[in-house]
């Protein structure tokens, strides 16, 4: 699947801004989108193993995101077993940071960055995960 949109990135970076035909395919106007409206403050890589009598029971690889905006913090999680979804936690008060905003919405800009990266993006909210976008 990656290497089948990088193909058609190729195709297109070559192509530019084209509408038309070029060799037999069809490319309506394509447009690169190379920059964020907003990107995290933070990005780390996280690995943890759970053994239990020595034996692997559990092992969680994960990217973590922290985004700052004017007043919140929001951060997000994707486990790399399941690399299409991303969880969004948030947004918290910055002078409150353990305290979630359930009642606020997650900022456009958030969800417009990890809508250029993942397939779906949950939001967990005090009945669980939602789907806000998919």
């Amino acid at each position: 699947m990656i290497l089948k949109l990088f193909a058609i990135g190729c195709m297109i970076a070559m192509l530019g801004n084209y509408s038309g035909q070029a060799q037999g395919v069809t490319v309506l106007d394509a447009e690169f989108v190379e920059t964020d409206a907003i990107t995290p403050a933070k990005i780390e890589h996280g690995s943890e193993q759970i053994f239990i009598e020595g034996n692997l029971e559990q092992d969680y690889n994960y990217l973590t995101y922290e985004f700052e905006t004017e007043s919140r913090i929001v951060t997000a999680r994707s486990y790399l077993a399941e690399i299409e979804v991303v969880s969004i936690y948030g947004p918290f008060s910055k002078d409150e940071p353990r305290t979630p905003l359930y009642d606020e919405l997650i900022d456009d800009r958030i969800i417009d960055y990890f809508s250029r990266r993942y397939y779906v993006i949950n939001r967990f909210g005090p009945d669980g995960y939602v789907v806000i976008s998919e």
